[in-house]
């Protein structure tokens, strides 16, 4: 006997609690004609319509009836209907005490509501109903399961439960570990339901290095790839971090955090590993929301500072006032020095003071015969007192022209020492007074460029090494205000936070839409985060759909041919045993 489905090849879909329709980018990838969806928020209903061409309904699903269903499904009933019902009540990181409250419970029970209501919208069932949540639906709602459960063995579905990793099922760049609960009704669909093979994990690289390097007020990628602000102090915490570590990396010292931390939070990811779940409203204080991006030789600005060229490649660009202090270009690593045929033996070398002196050449340098010279008669009165330090109670050396550190005593040994240091040369200021006059051509020896700092015993305070700030003004801890900073980490690269465009691509959402970058619906990045991080992901959703649709090609063939993999939901015991 044929099934239902024989000669039948374009399979319907139905999208209920369809969120910005992540699944449905999926389902449609695998051929699946999306009949419509229905979610309570209007944004979601929006970015659904743009993904599918499909509209979404707007509707309540507490106070919708079965009706409102079917007008969503354009009259007719669906093959496949995915159900995405809200997770938060459910989810870890909602404390329990929370999440028992009656707004919580009520939100929960909308998991029942979807699978009850689908059941009622037609005389005949759909053939296949599939629920994703996370998986702590099976601690926090093990009551409305059970019934689940019940409802559906009640209209003749075989069931199966399981976890699985979002990333392993999809190919994507971050774990994210979710509940599916599948539902076959037996009669219609005879055949065999089987797991998705398994991808392999991508790293972050991968997908976000294709989009521009987001630079402060770059407009490149659109809106929503535009970097987050943060505070100082954030900024060099993450600066701070080991790529592919977190909080509990930080540096030893005195620690200030503002939020009891998280696990995960003011994390930095490696680019070379898979990202961390992306989860709805993610700010930095909460997850490893930040990368360590290797492309931070891309920034314009001086990165090639004390560099060396090399010497079979072209010479970076000849700026003005150039010194080894602001690019590469002025360092060569010369090859031509060692095979150089007129070098003489003793170069760099230093004579016996008494021995005979090597051969005078002509130009005589420090690199081609030894001109230096160990002079016993250090320990004879220096001429002008060289290097000399004067006596505070005697009088003072002549003022010489052209005074310099080598030519005359331009210290004094100063028995003041254990009072207030005064300001002067090599001093050290005071964190609570003015600073010296700033002066030009300002060095370590002659203006007191050092300030103590009393921050490092105070543990309100998080201090580390200067780091290199490219980008950006000048760092206040205690300023709330948050800004925009490029800061060159430890490691070489910019720690920084994801852009809004780019937890969609770790999603797979796709990152232009109409010949544009993608921009959801509304304004608000706060908004577009959570949409994206309560999406199912498309790569995910599209390996599922096609293995639902072979399933439901194979239920309408006489002969069913070989398939290899784990079964997912078996066919009944009886089919089995003839």
């Amino acid at each position: 006997m044929r099934g239902l489905y024989s000669g039948k090849r374009v399979f319907t879909v139905f999208h209920l609690f369809c969120g910005s329709g992540g699944g449905a980018i999926g389902f449609k990838k695998a051929g699946f004609e999306t009949l419509g969806g229905i979610d309570f928020d209007e944004l979601s209903c929006r970015d659904f319509e743009m993904f599918t061409g499909v509209p979404a309904t707007q509707a309540n699903l507490h106070t919708a009836t079965t009706q409102t269903i079917r007008d969503a499904c354009q009259g007719q009933r669906p093959d496949v209907v995915f159900l995405s019902p809200p997770c938060k009540g459910f989810s870890s990181c909602l404390p329990a005490k929370v999440a028992r409250t009656a707004k919580y419970q009520l939100m929960n029970k909308l998991t029942y509501l979807g699978i009850q209501k689908t059941l009622e919208a037609w005389s005949e069932p759909p053939p296949l109903l599939v629920m994703e949540n996370v998986p702590r639906i099976q601690v926090r709602g093990r009551s409305w399961l059970r019934r689940i459960r019940s409802l559906l063995g009640a209209h003749g579905y075989a069931i199966d439960e399981s976890t699985h990793c979002c990333g392993e099922l999809g190919g994507l760049a971050e774990r994210r570990q979710r509940y599916l609960l599948v539902a076959r009704h037996e009669r219609q669909v005879p055949e065999y339901l089987y797991h998705p093979e398994k991808q392999g994990l991508k790293a972050i690289k991968d997908v976000i290095g294709q989009l521009p390097v987001p630079l402060p007020g770059s407009t490149e990628g659109g809106p929503m790839h535009r970097l987050p602000r943060l505070s100082a102090k954030n900024w060099l915490r993450i600066a701070t971090i080991p790529a592919g570590g977190d909080w509990r990396k930080l540096p030893e010292g005195p620690v200030y955090l503002d939020h009891a931390p998280l696990r995960g939070s003011f994390g930095v990811q490696s680019m070379d590993e898979p990202s961390a779940t992306i989860r709805a409203n993610q700010p930095v204080r909460t997850s490893p929301g930040a990368v360590a991006d290797c492309r931070l030789n891309h920034v314009p600005g001086k990165t090639g500072r004390f560099g060396v060229e090399d010497p079979e490649g072209p010479s970076r660009t000849i700026t003005t006032a150039r010194g080894p202090h602001d690019g590469a270009a002025t360092c060569v690593a010369d090859v031509r020095l060692s095979p150089r045929t007129g070098r003489q033996n003793g170069g760099f070398g230093v004579g016996d003071f008494d021995g005979t002196s090597r051969a005078v050449v002509a130009e005589g340098t420090v690199r081609n015969t030894p001109v230096s010279v160990a002079d016993p008669r250090l320990n004879r009165p220096a001429r002008t007192t060289a290097y000399g330090v004067s006596s505070m109670d005697g009088q003072a050396y002549a003022v010489t022209a052209a005074a310099c550190h080598d030519n005359g005593p331009w210290a004094i040994a100063d028995p003041r020492v254990t009072c207030t240091r005064r300001e002067g040369s090599l001093g050290v200021q005071s964190m609570d007074g003015p600073s010296a006059p700033v002066i030009s051509a300002v060095t370590h020896h002659n203006w007191p460029a050092a300030v103590a700092d009393p921050r490092w015993a105070d543990p309100t305070h998080w201090l580390v090494g200067d780091p290199l700030t490219l980008i950006g003004p000048e760092m206040d801890y205690d300023a709330k205000t948050p800004y925009y900073m490029v800061i060159r980490a430890l490691d070489l690269t910019w720690h920084r936070p994801f852009t809004t465009l780019e937890l969609a691509a770790i999603q797979s959402f796709p990152t232009r839409w109409n010949g544009k970058p993608l921009e959801l619906a509304g304004r608000s990045h706060a908004s577009w985060r959570q949409r994206i991080g309560n999406a199912v992901p498309p790569e995910a959703a599209f390996r599922m759909a096609v293995e639902f649709r072979i399933t439901l090609e194979l239920s309408g063939m006489l002969l069913t041919p070989h398939r290899t993999g784990d079964v997912w939901v078996r066919p009944p015991v009886q089919e089995m045993s003839l």
